[in-house]
């Protein structure tokens, strides 16, 4: 029983040695396709793309070494494996064989049950080989991107610094300063922030990060993380708004991961939110008795196109080589590891007054 269905290019200047094979294969479930000459196979292998060859060796013109050898060449990177098939019994012609790019050799009278044995181990090999280069695809993908990501957030590191440091030589020329002490401070929360994301992305990842529930009244909760954040919406002149019902019931959850999980969204709206808009922090209890969290702006929204891909860690290098300067950042990939911790999803949606809403689910129990 096939896995899939294979298609095998049959190659014979012999009409019946052809038919022969394809009593034999068809009703296994193999797609047979048929050359009857080298040229042909050639244009065969390039327009059928097939999974494995079966190559006579003895053909007028172009026999089956120069067919082998002109496959090798053109198709360096195709794993496709060749049989070659010949009456010869001499040693030194199969070996030859194998040496010029051929996988395996079957000698006339073709025997039914070595046949498909051959076939059968060549295209599991085969299998493996696709499987393995695709692995290794994605590990180098992986890689590049890790690289490129560790090489942005060192770029993006670099403004918060150097805010920190012009603040300290302002403050030092002009003498102490509330409001570059202040603009100091917020570089700091930056750089701590995103230096923490990375750090607790990989914990997650990896799972070593311990998720530790208490139970939490979850409006009190809220209400500092809004409190946190007054002083920057005043001076961003955005309005902080906080719903929640009356006599919520506490829920267990792991307060750090919340509160980091609430101010990389909160912080995020701020930072795109208009001037004299408001941001929304509201919590609703769902009919399944889920907590539902949301977190909505009014600043431009996301495209799209970014929605399904917003969350993840490497977003931003492909937003910024898609030319899309908007700033994605670490921060969503940190929240969505930190809510499926819990138990939960979370989702980014149009807000109704315009910008974004972040919404996400923590179960009942978790």
């Amino acid at each position: 029983m096939l896995d899939q269905k294979y298609k095998i290019l049959i190659v014979d200047d012999q009409k019946t040695n052809v038919l022969l094979l394809d009593g034999i294969l068809q009703p296994e479930g193999f797609d047979t396709i048929h050359a009857f000459s080298g040229p042909e196979a050639l244009e065969k292998v390039a327009a059928e793309k097939p999974d494995l060859v079966l190559l006579d060796l003895l053909m007028p013109g172009m026999n089956g070494m120069e067919v082998c050898k002109r496959i090798r060449k053109t198709h360096p990177d195709e794993v496709l494996p060749i049989i070659m098939v010949t009456a010869l019994s001499e040693r030194e012609e199969k070996l030859r064989s194998l040496s010029i790019g051929a996988d395996d050799f079957l000698s006339k009278p073709i025997d039914h049950a070595e046949l498909l044995a051959r076939v059968g181990s060549l295209l599991r090999l085969r299998n493996l080989a696709l499987n393995l280069r695709k692995e290794r695809d994605r590990l180098a993908a992986s890689e590049n991107a890790r690289a490129s990501l560790e090489q942005m957030v060192v770029h993006d590191l670099k403004t918060p610094l150097g805010i920190i440091r012009n603040c300290h030589e302002l403050i030092r020329t002009m003498g102490s300063k509330p409001r570059y002490l202040a603009m100091a401070e917020r570089a700091c929360d930056e750089m701590l922030s995103m230096i923490t994301n990375i750090i607790e992305i990989g914990a997650l990842e990896e799972g070593n990060l311990t998720v530790r529930l208490v139970l939490l009244d979850l409006g009190e909760f809220l209400k500092k993380r809004r409190e946190i954040f007054e002083t920057t919406c005043m001076s961003r002149k955005v309005n902080f708004i906080l719903k929640y019902p009356d006599n919520m019931d506490k829920i267990k959850v792991d307060p750090h991961l919340l509160s980091r999980i609430l101010d990389n969204l909160i912080s995020n709206a701020v930072k795109h939110a208009e001037e004299e808009s408001t941001v929304t922090l509201e919590i609703e209890k769902m009919p399944n008795q889920a907590t539902r969290i949301s977190v909505a702006d009014q600043g431009e929204g996301i495209p799209e196109e970014y929605r399904e891909r917003i969350f993840d860690k490497y977003m931003q290098i492909q937003a910024r080589r898609e030319g899309n300067p908007k700033d994605f950042g670490l921060g969503l990939a940190f929240c969505k590891l930190a809510i499926e911790a819990h138990g939960g999803k979370i989702w980014v949606e149009n807000n109704p007054g315009g910008g974004s809403r972040f919404v996400f689910d923590l179960p009942a129990t978790v």
